[in-house]
C-alpha cells in the first residue's frame, strides 16, 4: 500500500483527481447533478439506501453519490463499489489513446485502487462506502438479489460487457429501484444500429458519422437490447423497475446539487447549466 500511503503524504486534506488519472469521467459534469437527483427519488422513507456502483476507478463518482445520500435520505445508506481496479482494455484500444495508457498503466500497477481508496476517504460523514475488488461477472451473481435501491453502471464498456453487467443488475434491484448508467451519449435510434455494430468490440468513443458527435457504440447496442429506448440525458440513463416492466423516469424538478469535490471549473460549468 505503498502509493496509498505516498497519496496521504502528497494529498491530505482533499481527494484528488487530477494530472494523467482520467479521475474525472466523461467530461459532462451535468451528469453528476443526475445522479444526485437520482437519489433524491429513490431514496426509501424507511431506511437507508442501498446503491450499487459498478464501475467506480478512482472514485469521482463514489463522492457525488455519498453527498447525495447524505443530503437527501433520511436514514443514510451504504454504497457498495465494485470494480477490478485492473487492466482490461483490449491491445488495440490501449494503442489508439494515451487516456488508455494512462488508465491501463494504473489498473497494473495498483495506483488506480490506491487512489480509489485514498479518495472514498472524504465521503460524506455517515455514509457507509464499501468495496469488492474483482470482474462484475463474478461478483454480482453472488450479491443478494432485489436488495439496491440504484444500481449504476459504468464499467467496461465493450457491448458484451455492458449488457451483461445490465442483465446481472436486474437481478440485484428492488422493484421501484432505478438503474442507471453512463456514456450513452446517443442511443440507438438515434445513431444507426450497423454503425454501432460495426465498432462494439471498442471501448472508447467512436464519431458518428450522421452527426459528426461521438458516441459509445458498447454502451449504445447494450442498453437497446436490454431496454429498448430510454429516458436520458447528457448521456446519462436512468430506468424505473417496476412489476410490470421497466420505465422512463422524469428527473424534472428533483434536487440538484453541485458536488463538493468538483474542482472550480466544473462548479462553474453546472453553475451555468442550473443558471441557464
Amino acid at each position: 500500500m505503498m502509493q496509498e500511503a505516498i497519496s496521504n503524504i502528497l494529498f491530505p486534506d482533499a481527494p484528488y483527481f487530477g494530472g494523467m488519472t482520467c479521475g474525472i469521467q466523461g467530461g459532462e459534469p451535468i451528469r453528476h447533478l443526475l445522479m444526485g437527483a437520482t437519489v433524491g427519488l429513490a431514496t426509501p422513507g424507511d431506511r437507508p439506501i442501498r446503491i450499487l456502483e459498478i464501475g467506480s476507478w478512482i472514485g469521482f463518482s463514489t463522492l457525488t453519490w455519498a453527498e447525495a445520500i447524505a443530503r437527501f435520505c433520511p436514514h443514510k445508506g451504504t454504497i457498495v463499489c465494485v470494480d477490478p481496479w485492473a487492466s482490461y482494455f483490449s491491445k488495440d484500444d490501449i494503442g489508439k489513446s494515451k487516456s488508455y495508457e494512462a488508465m491501463d498503466f494504473m489498473g497494473r500497477t495498483g495506483l488506480a485502487y490506491d487512489l480509489f481508496c485514498h479518495n472514498i476517504k472524504f465521503s460524506a460523514p455517515g455514509v457507509r462506502v464499501d468495496h469488492i475488488r474483482g470482474a462484475s461477472s463474478n461478483i454480482l451473481p453472488h450479491l443478494r438479489e432485489k436488495y439496491f435501491d440504484i444500481i449504476y453502471i459504468d464499467g467496461s464498456h465493450y457491448y458484451e460487457d455492458v449488457l451483461r453487467d445490465i442483465r446481472l443488475a436486474d437481478e440485484l434491484l428492488v422493484d421501484g429501484g432505478i438503474m442507471c448508467g453512463d456514456d450513452l451519449e446517443m442511443q440507438i435510434s438515434d445513431v444507426g444500429r450497423e454503425v454501432a455494430e460495426q465498432n462494439k468490440s471498442v471501448d472508447f468513443l467512436i464519431t458518428n458519422p450522421n452527426a459528426g458527435t461521438g458516441f459509445h457504440p458498447g454502451v449504445a447496442l447494450a442498453v437497446d437490447e436490454f431496454f429498448g429506448r430510454v429516458s436520458a440525458l447528457r448521456g446519462y440513463w436512468h430506468m424505473q423497475k417496476t412489476p410490470e416492466g421497466y420505465r422512463e423516469v422524469s428527473l424534472g424538478g428533483a434536487n440538484v446539487f453541485i458536488p463538493r469535490h468538483f474542482p472550480d471549473q466544473l462548479k462553474a460549468t453546472c453553475s451555468a447549466f442550473l443558471n441557464g
